[in-house]
């Protein structure tokens, strides 16, 4: 891949990508459904609520969506500081920084839930920007988030990639019009299907996080 010869802006997304969390966020879904008296799989979140803020939890038959995500969130919060990073992420971290890249962190979830565990992990010299849901109106997939990262990097479209683990990244970067990587480790077959992502068209598919650096 050997993005630090073709990329000088590097954007990353944080859950399930550099961090390994869509456990955590797995845990809870399951046991609020649970509360709320849903019967729900793992499949069931993932194909009618993942990552769907506005109508994943009614469509599962949660009325109360607002409480329903707040819970969830609650609770993910209290578990950031268990949060690990996946293998081989802060070795290539530590080589593009050392190479001159300019990185940041795009992430739909709360700040402190990036922050915390971004400092506990000793990362915060690599990220100097790092954006949050708080910090835009309109989450990934849209490409706010994307957007205004490059802005305050002062990147080019053409020397900028993003990396994340979801199909909302990588439509977030086409939409931006930069290129995309997907990073589907192990660990993620539990919760995404190499063939729908693939079908996205990402320009790059990374199974390891090494692979980055070629």
């Amino acid at each position: 891949m050997k993005i630090q010869h073709k990329y000088q802006y590097v954007l990353f997304d944080w859950d399930g990508c550099l961090a390994d969390t869509l456990s955590i966020w797995m845990e809870a879904y399951l046991h609020f459904y649970h509360e709320y008296g849903v019967t729900v799989t793992e499949a069931d979140v993932m194909s009618k609520s993942w990552g769907n803020w506005e109508k994943g939890p009614l469509n599962l038959g949660v009325k109360d969506n607002i409480g329903f995500i707040n819970k969830i969130s609650k609770r993910v919060i209290d578990r950031r500081l268990e949060v690990k990073l996946h293998e081989g992420v802060k070795p290539v971290l530590n080589k593009l920084f050392e190479s001159g890249k300019k990185m940041a962190i795009v992430s739909s979830s709360m700040r402190i839930q990036v922050v915390d565990p971004l400092k506990k992990l000793g990362l915060e010299k690599f990220f100097p920007i790092v954006l949050s849901a708080e910090d835009v109106v309109n989450y990934k997939p849209h490409p706010e988030v994307v957007e205004k990262a490059m802005s305050r990097l002062g990147a080019t479209n053409s020397e900028t990639i993003i990396i994340g683990d979801s199909g909302s990244d990588v439509k977030a970067g086409k939409a931006a019009y930069i290129k995309t990587a997907i990073f589907y480790p192990e660990i993620n077959h539990r919760f995404y299907s190499k063939e729908d992502l693939k079908a996205l068209n990402p320009d790059y598919f990374i199974l390891n996080f090494a692979d980055i650096l070629g």
